[in-house]
Order: structure tokens, then C-alpha cells, then sequence
């Protein structure tokens, strides 16, 4: 099944064969007919499945690679215009040239007329920016356009890359097209790891000079904005790029780290419920810390189900913990 499943993000991502509602419809349709096929004794239900993952995929891939809701600031490329929304979030780049921020759109004034829009936007704004941080209100002046494509085949897609994390429209500005509104901060989820993880940069900055920081920064937050890029340049020639990005390896180290310590703790000895629920809440943190990256998540949920396991005291299978994450992991961005 969920080979079926990644077929059709496959056949939609490449074909678009069908519109949103059209799958949506064929999907209902096939679902019916495998509960007909299953009641009734057919042999056809596992193809009846088999064919309903296919176009599940398909819807998914199709729902997620779209701007959704009338009022999507979408709506207003290549219009210029004042648009207003909150900071969530906001990195230099490795030179300090330019900020990048990214907005959660909440109007948008074009010709006196106001309009209550949503979605998101990346603004980079060239100059000094630090003024500007998480949770701030601003407008700024600006002609919203679609990221670009790429200009050869086998180049890196922009576009791509800023659909997948739900980011339709962008625009280039400088520091005097953007005022400050509020700096009334909103206090949620979101807020508290942003300053969680401000935090541990912080005491990193503190501790660490430059450009040491900057690496220690990459292998805990996964912010590789201020590494300089000759030496990236030096890692890449090395071949060992991949020791800065946050993946599976420092996921299982921490896990092994939590474990041991634990065992050298006899309250938590004997109470290993409580210590595997306690390792699952630091390994959502450190995720959620290290933005949600695919590579921390995939590590994580496989660690959260093995230890899930353990609790309820079921058997574990690695296989089916890897089938899970994948489709957890698929479904939430099949692009």
C-alpha cells in the first residue's frame, strides 16, 4: 500500500492528471466499492485498495502543492501593494547582507482597498535588519512574485523547494519599504521553542567565538546561515558535508545519551514507562528545536514507535516502524 501511495505522488507530480476535486470523487468512489468488495466476499478488495493509496496519493500531493482558500495572499502576485502580517520567522544570511523573513500574511492594501488574506510569504530584505524578530507586526511595500524556476534541467528548483514548505509567493525588498507595527509579542507553542532555541544560540555565541560558533550552531540547531562559505566550501571538498546537517546521527546519540542517564537514576530504573515517555517529550523537543527537519523527524518517529512499543509492552518490528514513518512522513509533505 504504500508503494501505491508514493506511485501516485510520483504519477501527480509529474503528470497532473486529474484536478483536486476529480480525485477527491474517483477516491470516494474506489474507497465504496472495496467496502462493497469486502462485505460481499469479492477478490477484488486488495486491488480496490491497492488503487485507492494510489489515488490518495495523488489527492495529497495534488491538495498540498496548491494555495488553499479564496482569501490566499496568492492572490495578489505581480500586484503591488502594503501587505501586513506577523514575523515567524527571521535569519541572516552567512555575509549579513540580507535578512530573510518569513511572514504569516494577515492583509494585504491595494488601491485604499483593504483585504484579509492568509498564507505565507518570504521576504528578503536587503540591508540592516535587526530591528526586526519573531513575533513582530510589520508592512511592508511590495510587488509579490512566484519564486523562480529553475533555468537548465537538473538545476535546483526554487519554487519546489518553497512549495514544499507551504511558501507560494516572495519578494526582494529594501529596509526603508518595511515599518515596524507592534513588537507585542504572542505567546504559543511556536513562540516558546523560537525562544528556546534563541536561547541555546545565545549562550553558544557566549561561550563559543566565531566561526566556531557558527558550527556548533549547524550539528545542535541545524542553523547553518552563519557559516562563511569557504567553509563550506572546505567541507564539501572533504566529502564530509553531511556532518553539519542535523539527520538520524545526532537523534541517536541523544536517545543513547537519555538512556544511559536514565538507567544511572533509580527512580527512573524501575519505572521504565516513565522514562521511556520521558525520552519520547525530549526527542519531540529537540525536533521541534531543530525545525522539523525530515531527516530529525524520520530518526524520531522511529524512536518514538520502538519506544511506544515498549510501553504497551507490544513487539517491535523494524520494518513496520520503517513503513509508518515513511507514510507519516509522505503524508504530511508528499512533495
Amino acid at each position: 500500500m504504500l508503494i501505491s501511495y508514493i506511485m501516485g505522488i510520483i504519477i501527480q507530480r509529474n503528470c497532473i492528471i486529474l484536478a483536486t476535486k476529480s480525485l477527491f470523487l474517483f477516491c470516494l468512489i474506489v474507497l465504496f466499492l472495496s467496502f462493497i468488495s469486502y462485505g460481499r466476499r469479492w477478490n477484488l478488495t486488495g486491488v480496490f485498495l491497492l488503487l485507492c493509496f494510489l489515488l490518495f496519493g495523488m489527492l495529497n500531493t495534488s491538495f498540498q502543492s496548491q494555495p488553499l482558500g479564496s482569501n490566499h495572499i496568492y492572490q495578489f502576485v505581480n500586484k503591488p501593494g502594503i501587505l501586513t502580517g506577523r514575523i515567524c520567522e527571521a535569519k541572516y544570511d552567512s555575509n549579513h547582507q540580507y535578512l530573510e523573513i518569513l511572514l504569516s500574511a494577515q492583509s494585504f492594501k491595494e488601491y485604499d482597498q483593504h483585504y484579509a488574506v492568509q498564507g505565507k510569504v518570504l521576504l528578503i530584505i536587503n540591508g540592516d535588519g535587526s530591528s526586526l524578530q519573531y513575533g513582530d507586526l510589520i508592512e511592508a511595500k511590495v510587488v509579490l512574485q512566484e519564486p523562480p524556476l529553475p533555468n537548465n534541467f537538473g538545476e535546483f528548483n526554487y519554487r519546489e523547494y518553497l512549495i514544499r514548505q507551504k511558501i507560494f509567493v516572495t519578494d526582494r525588498i529594501n529596509t526603508d519599504q518595511v515599518a515596524l507595527i507592534t513588537s507585542k509579542r504572542q505567546i504559543g507553542l511556536h513562540y516558546l521553542i523560537n525562544s528556546l532555541r534563541n536561547k541555546i544560540e545565545n549562550k553558544i555565541d557566549i561561550l563559543y567565538r566565531y566561526h566556531y560558533n557558527a558550527l556548533i550552531k549547524a550539528v545542535t540547531t541545524g542553523n547553518r546561515k552563519e557559516i562563511p562559505l569557504e567553509w563550506e566550501n572546505i567541507f564539501q571538498d572533504a566529502g564530509t558535508m553531511h556532518i553539519l546537517a542535523i539527520s538520524g546521527l545526532h537523534v541517536g546519540i541523544i536517545a543513547s545519551a537519555l538512556f544511559f542517564i536514565f538507567r544511572l537514576i533509580p527512580y527512573l530504573r524501575k519505572r521504565k514507562n516513565l522514562s521511556y515517555a520521558l525520552i519520547i517529550v525530549f526527542l519531540l523537543g529537540y525536533a521541534a528545536i531543530a525545525g522539523f527537519r525530515p531527516s530529525v523527524n524520520r530518526a524520531a518517529l522511529m524512536f518514538i514507535t520502538m519506544l511506544g512499543a515498549r510501553y504497551f509492552n507490544r513487539p517491535y518490528h523494524l520494518s513496520n516502524s520503517l513503513y509508518w514513518t515513511a507514510f507519516l512522513l509522505l503524508f504530511y509533505q508528499p512533495l
